[in-house]
């Protein structure tokens, strides 16, 4: 067999977040298509519609569909609102729109006549993750259970039904809802502050259009996504590659307003963005927040970098050496013990283990490890600390 199995394949990671981009996407070209003049980008659009569509059906994934149908309600809508002949289908589009919502949700808990279509597995897993999310948020409201660490506590935090839905060896490092995310990892007033910064610009982007004289394509495209974004949020780990573009669009947003505001302009057209200089203070501010960004980046890239030349040649001793260095992570320290358990050396998988248990008390695995390794000399303490760790897991007991 080759490398290829002939599935649909993206380089996002998963298939659900190529389903989420390119429903994005066709947010944006749909939203263009029915605005733009030029007829070679109306066409191009059309094309990239009738491409991506296809795509987001062989994915399987549900995302892609709910973040178009969501963005494009909200187009479409804006689109009647200025064609004079054809506002009066705004209230039965609105009512179609309202109507579809409540029966996907249906779906989505498999009921309804949209069940079957759009009811997955997966969906009562996020669920379950969701739970364990809003279980951190109150537990810990104050500074969450700290950034990234989300699943050191998800096997305490998900209850008896989440561990025995599939096996107590299904878990996960992320909620699974970018909002449950902040507030459990950062605590409830990073959450709340997260939460007013999504409403405040929905507003400003309603109130935005809301003051257009007419339809445009690119303002309504720009919202339109953004608003998709919001609803794959909801559903969704904060994954790079989609992630970027929820902020992209606030920054737009943000600084259309702040365009409006300051000069009166409601936009700025092609021309007249290409002639606008940016200020001095505020290339000054771009070139430090780069060297910064940078800066702080340097060190888990060299690490990284490191880990990996190590891994390729087998090296366990460089591989741990990478792993506790500066911008190493417990994901890397994981890693060396999986490959030194599977390479059969014990003594360096024990020694390895009580460094990640050191340096991360609440790691699961390396406390597996101790409590198992036939030359442990802390199965007592490891044990008592597996079940803390993961209460209601039956193969512990």
């Amino acid at each position: 067999m080759g490398w290829s199995e002939f599935n649909t394949f993206g380089t996002l990671g998963n298939i659900n977040f190529l389903s989420a981009y390119l429903g994005l996407v066709s947010v944006a070209a749909y939203s263009l298509l029915i605005d733009v003049k030029e007829q070679k980008l109306r066409i191009l659009c059309l094309l990239l519609l009738l491409i991506d569509l296809p795509i987001i059906l062989s994915t399987g994934s549900i995302q892609g569909f709910m973040i178009f149908l969501a963005g494009s309600g909200i187009t479409t809508i804006w689109f009647l609102l200025h064609s004079p002949k054809l506002r009066v289908l705004i209230w039965p589009t609105t009512l179609v729109g309202i109507l579809g919502a409540a029966v996907s949700v249906l779906g989505l808990s498999n009921a309804g006549p949209l069940a079957r279509f759009i009811f997955q597995p997966s969906v009562l897993f996020r669920g379950d993750y969701m739970h364990a999310g809003l279980e951190l948020s109150t537990s810990h409201p104050l500074f969450g259970v700290g950034l990234d660490s989300y699943g050191d506590w998800y096997r305490e935090a998900r209850g008896e039904v989440s561990t025995l839905r599939t096996g107590p060896d299904r878990i996960s490092n992320s909620a699974h809802n970018i909002f449950l995310d902040i507030s459990s990892t950062a605590g409830l007033l990073a959450g709340l502050s997260y939460v007013s910064l999504v409403l405040l610009t929905g507003f400003w982007a309603a109130r935005y259009l809301k003051k257009s004289k007419r339809y445009s394509g690119r303002d309504v495209a720009l919202i339109s996504s953004w608003f998709a974004y919001q609803i794959q949020a909801l559903v969704s780990i904060n994954q790079i590659g989609v992630g970027v573009w929820g902020w992209i669009f606030t920054g737009v947003i943000l600084g259309l307003v702040r365009i409006e505001e300051k000069d009166g302009q409601h936009g700025l057209s092609a021309a007249q963005a290409k002639g606008k200089m940016l200020s001095a203070s505020s290339s000054l501010a771009a070139v430090i927040g780069f060297a910064a960004g940078l800066l702080l980046a340097f060190a888990p890239l060299r690490a990284d970098i490191e880990f990996r030349s190590a891994q390729v040649n087998g090296d366990m001793e460089r591989m741990r050496a990478a792993a506790l260095s500066k911008g190493g992570t417990a994901w890397h320290l994981t890693l060396t013990l999986h490959y030194a358990i599977r390479s059969g050396n014990e003594s360096f998988a024990y020694e390895t283990a009580e460094i990640l248990v050191e340096r991360y008390p609440r790691d699961f695995f390396g406390w597996r490890v101790l409590e198992t390794s036939p030359i442990s000399t802390r199965i007592e303490e490891a044990i008592a600390k597996t079940r803390e760790l993961d209460p209601f897991n039956p193969d512990l007991e």
